[in-house]
C-alpha cells in the first residue's frame, strides 16, 4: 500500500463529509462577495452566489475525478493574469493530484472546485457580451450533471424534487411577471408617444399643447410604473435576466413619469410668453421666478438620465432595450435644453440690467469689405438695458469715433503685434474687427473706444448685414432715405449688395451711412414698437445667423460668456475640441467693396499615419468676376481696375512646411495666434475670373488612439465658401464636400465607411 493510499484510507467517510461541508460553506461565503450580479438585487444576489458556490463544491466532491480537472482547467485558462487565475491553477493542481490516487478523493475534488469556482465567478470580459457567463454556466452544468449522476439514489431523488419545485416556482413567477409587463406595455407606448409630442410642441413654443401632452405622458407612465411595481411583478426580481428586464421597465417608467411631471410643472409655472420683448420691455421678475423650477427640471432630467442608464443591461432583449434606449436618448437630448433654460433664467436678467444698467456697443459689420471677424466696422450703436427695458442711447458712423480712438492707447499684451500692426485701431477704428477672435476685438475695443459712451461699455454685439436682414423679419419693413418703398427682409439683400451702390448724387460718406440708418430704424422698432416672439421662434429666425458668426455677443462677465457660448451667440476662436483645425480668414487690404464679388474654395487633403503623424495640404482658390456695369462705389479708390487684394490667412493646428502662390514659392508671413499657426499671403485677384491659388503644405501630430476630428472655421462673408476635405488614415478614408455656412466638426468615426 502506497503512502498516498494510506493517507486516503485513514480518512473516515464521516470526517470526509464534514470537511467537504466546511469547504463548501467557505467557498460559498467567498463566492457571495464576488462582483457578479445575477439579478441586480444585492441581498438576493448574495444568497444566490452563496448557494451556487455550496452546490458546485458538493457536486465536485461527488463527481468523477475528470470533472473537477476540466472545471479547474477552464477557470484557470480563461482568467488571464490575475490572482484569481493563480488560485484556479492551484485548484487544477489539486484536481490533477487525484489522478495519483487509486480511489477518488472527495476532499480533493471539493477543494479543487472550491478554488476554481472563485476564478470562474470573476472571469474578465472576453468575446461578445455574456460569453464569460455562458462559459461559466455550461461548465457548471457539466459539473452538476456529473455530481448528480454519481450521487446516491436518495440524493438524486431529493435533487429531482428540488428541481421540480424550483421549476414550478419559476414558471409561476414568470407567468405572473410576464402578464404584468404586458399590462404595462400599452401605458408605456402611450406615455412615450405623448412625451414625444409634448417635446415637439415645446420646441415649437405651443405651451398649451405641451401641458396637455405631458399630462397624458405622466398619467400613462405612472400607471405603467404602478403596474410594473405591483405584487405580481415583484417575483421577477428573484430570477436572473428577468430581474434586469423588470428593473429596466420599472426605472424607465418611474423616471419617465417624474420627468413628465417636472416638465409639466415647469411649463405651467414658467410661462415663456412673459419673457418675450414687448414694447421694448422684458418682465425680469417673471424670468427670475422661473429659475428655481427650471433648475429643478434640469436636475431631475440629469438624475433621471443617470438612473435610466444604470438600469440598462446587456441582458435585455432588443424590444425592451430599444425602448429604454429611446427614452434615454430623449432625456439626454432634452437635458441640454433644460439646462440652457435654467442658465438663461439666471444670466439673462443680469444681461438686461436687473442689477445694474448695462450698455452694449453694437458693431455693424460690412462683409462687402472683409475683416477677420467678418466685416468692416462701418457703423455702430450703443444700446442700454435697464431693468429689462432696451433703448438706443447713441448711434453713428465710425468716422465719429476717430478722435476718441486717437486719444487712447492699446495696453501691451492686449493683442498680438501682428493685429496691432495690420489693424492700427487707434488710427483706423473701423479695423477693430481685424481678428477672428471676438474676445480680442472686445478687449481692444474697450481700450480704443474708451470715452465713446458716458458710462463704461459692458459688452459688444457684432451684427453683420445678413443678420440685420434676419432682424427685419422680426421688426417688419422700415422707411429709409434714397428710396420710396420701405425696406423689408425680402428686398434688403438686393438693396444692400447691389442697389445702394448705384444711388447717384450722394457722397461716399452718405452712402455708407445707409447701414447705420437702416440698423437704427430696425433697432428702434425692436426696442419700442414691436412685440417679439418667444425664445423658440427667435431661435428659429436668428439661430442660423448666430451659428454662422453673423450675430455675436460678448461681455466681461465670464458666467454670461459661458452661457452665450452655449447658445452659440459667442464663438471662441482657437479653442477647438477637435484634433485638427483649419480656418480660412481674409481681410480686404483696399478701400473697396470688392468682396461682394469674391468667391473662395478650400480643398484640404490630410493623411494620418498609424503613429498619429499628420501630413496635409490646403489649397485655397480665389476668383472674382466683376459685372461689366459694376457700380463705381464698389471699386477701390486708387482706380486700379477692380483688382481685389485680400490678405489671406490660413489658421492651422499644424506646422507649415512650405507654401506656393500660383505654383511659385510664396512670401509667407508666419505667426502664432490663439494656439494656432497663422500663415498669411498677400494676393491680387483679377476682376475677370482667373483663379488665384495658394497652396500650403502642413505637418503635425495627433493622438493615434483617438478618431481623427477636424474643425473647419467659418468666416461670415457676403458669399459662401465651398469646402472639400479628403481624409486617409489607419481607420479608412472619407470625402466631405459642402457649402460652409457655419463651423463644422468632422469625425472619421462617423464618416469612414
Amino acid at each position: 500500500m502506497t503512502g498516498a493510499e494510506s493517507i486516503d484510507l485513514s480518512t473516515t467517510r464521516g470526517q470526509e463529509r464534514t470537511l467537504v461541508a466546511v469547504i463548501a460553506l467557505a467557498a460559498g461565503v467567498i463566492a457571495a462577495v464576488a462582483p457578479a450580479e445575477p439579478t441586480g438585487t444585492p441581498l438576493w444576489d448574495i444568497v444566490l452566489k452563496f448557494c451556487f458556490g455550496v452546490t458546485l463544491v458538493i457536486a465536485g466532491a461527488r463527481a468523477p475525478r475528470w470533472t473537477p480537472m476540466v472545471f479547474a482547467a477552464v477557470a484557470a485558462g480563461l482568467s488571464g493574469v490575475t490572482i484569481w487565475a493563480a488560485i484556479a491553477w492551484i485548484g487544477l493542481l489539486a484536481a490533477l493530484a487525484t489522478a495519483m490516487l487509486q480511489r477518488r478523493s472527495r476532499l480533493l475534488g471539493a477543494f479543487a472546485v472550491a478554488l476554481a469556482l472563485q476564478a470562474l465567478l470573476r472571469l474578465p470580459a472576453f468575446g461578445f457580451f455574456g460569453l464569460p457567463s455562458l462559459v461559466a454556466g455550461v461548465i457548471s452544468i457539466v459539473l452538476l450533471g456529473a455530481g448528480y449522476q454519481y450521487s446516491s439514489r436518495l440524493a438524486r431523488k431529493r435533487v429531482r424534487w428540488a428541481i421540480a419545485g424550483l421549476a414550478v416556482a419559476v414558471f409561476a413567477i414568470g407567468i405572473a411577471g410576464s402578464l404584468t409587463l404586458l399590462g404595462a406595455r400599452g401605458d408605456v407606448e402611450r406615455g412615450v408617444a405623448a412625451a414625444q409630442r409634448g417635446l415637439d410642441a415645446a420646441r415649437q413654443g405651443d405651451t398649451d399643447l405641451v401641458v396637455a401632452e405631458l399630462g397624458v405622458a405622466e398619467r400613462a407612465l405612472v400607471s405603467a410604473e404602478d403596474t410594473a411595481s405591483g405584487p405580481l411583478g415583484q417575483g421577477l426580481r428573484l430570477l436572473p435576466i428577468a430581474a434586469q428586464h423588470h428593473r429596466a421597465v420599472q426605472v424607465a417608467t418611474a423616471e419617465g413619469a417624474l420627468i413628465a411631471r417636472e416638465a409639466t410643472a415647469a411649463v405651467r409655472e414658467a410661462d415663456l410668453g412673459t419673457i418675450s420683448l414687448r414694447a421694448g420691455q422684458v418682465d425680469l421678475d417673471a424670468l427670475r421666478a422661473m429659475a428655481p423650477r427650471l433648475r429643478s427640471t434640469a436636475t431631475a432630467l440629469e438624475a433621471g438620465a443617470q438612473r435610466i442608464s444604470a438600469a440598462r443591461s446587456g441582458w435585455l432583449v432588443p424590444a425592451v432595450r430599444d425602448r429604454v434606449d429611446e427614452l434615454l436618448v430623449e432625456v439626454e437630448e432634452l437635458l441640454p435644453e433644460a439646462t440652457r433654460a435654467a442658465d438663461a433664467a439666471d444670466v439673462v436678467p443680469r444681461l438686461l440690467g436687473s442689477d445694474v444698467r448695462q450698455s452694449y456697443f453694437v458693431i455693424f459689420g460690412t462683409p462687402a469689405e472683409a475683416r477677420g471677424l467678418g466685416g468692416l466696422l462701418g457703423s455702430w450703436a450703443i444700446i442700454t438695458a435697464d431693468q429689462g427695458r432696451l433703448s438706443i442711447a447713441d448711434s453713428g458712423r465710425i468716422g465719429r469715433l476717430y478722435d476718441v480712438a486717437a486719444s487712447n492707447i492699446v495696453p501691451d499684451g492686449l493683442a498680438s503685434d501682428w493685429y496691432l500692426e495690420m489693424a492700427r485701431p487707434t488710427t483706423w477704428p473701423q479695423n477693430l474687427t481685424s481678428s477672428p477672435n471676438f474676445s480680442t476685438v472686445a478687449d481692444v475695443s474697450q481700450a480704443v473706444l474708451a470715452g465713446a459712451s458716458e458710462r463704461q461699455i459692458d459688452g459688444y454685439i457684432y451684427l453683420d448685414t445678413w443678420a440685420l436682414i434676419d432682424l427685419m423679419k422680426l421688426s417688419g419693413p422700415v422707411d429709409i432715405p434714397f428710396q420710396e418703398a420701405p425696406l423689408s427682409a425680402e428686398n434688403a439683400p438686393q438693396f444692400f449688395f447691389e442697389d445702394q451702390y448705384r444711388i447717384e448724387d450722394i457722397s461716399r460718406t452718405e452712402l455708407f451711412d445707409t447701414l447705420a440708418v437702416v440698423a437704427g430704424a430696425v433697432l428702434n422698432r425692436l426696442a419700442g414698437d414691436v412685440d417679439l416672439p418667444g425664445p423658440e421662434e427667435l431661435g428659429r429666425v436668428l439661430g442660423p445667423a448666430a451659428r454662422a458668426g453673423r450675430l455675436q455677443m460678448i461681455t466681461f462677465d465670464e458666467q454670461a460668456n459661458d452661457f452665450l457660448t452655449d447658445i452659440r451667440l459667442l464663438r471662441p476662436f482657437g479653442d477647438s475640441p477637435a484634433a485638427d483645425f483649419i480656418g480660412l480668414v481674409h481681410s480686404n487690404s483696399t478701400a473697396s467693396k470688392l468682396d461682394l464679388y469674391l468667391e473662395r474654395e478650400l480643398l484640404y487633403r490630410v493623411s494620418v499615419g498609424a503613429d498619429g503623424a499628420v501630413v496635409g495640404s490646403a489649397t485655397v482658390t480665389l476668383r472674382s468676376v466683376l459685372p461689366a456695369d459694376a457700380p463705381a462705389y464698389t471699386l477701390q479708390e486708387d482706380g486700379t481696375g477692380g483688382v481685389n487684394r485680400p490678405l489671406v490667412s490660413l489658421y492651422s493646428s499644424n506646422a507649415l512646411a512650405q507654401a506656393r502662390l500660383d505654383g511659385q514659392a510664396a512670401d509667407i508671413r508666419v505667426a502664432s495666434e490663439y494656439g494656432l499657426g497663422r500663415y498669411l499671403v498677400e494676393t491680387a485677384v483679377p476682376p475677370t475670373g482667373e483663379p488665384v491659388v495658394a497652396e500650403y503644405d502642413l505637418s503635425g501630430q495627433i493622438d493615434p488612439s483617438q478618431p481623427y476630428t477636424l474643425e473647419i472655421w467659418h468666416q461670415p462673408l457676403v458669399n459662401t465658401d465651398r469646402v472639400r476635405v479628403e481624409y486617409t488614415g489607419p481607420d479608412g478614408s472619407f470625402v466631405w464636400e459642402d457649402d460652409l455656412v457655419e463651423n463644422v466638426i468632422l469625425s472619421s468615426a462617423e464618416l469612414v465607411e
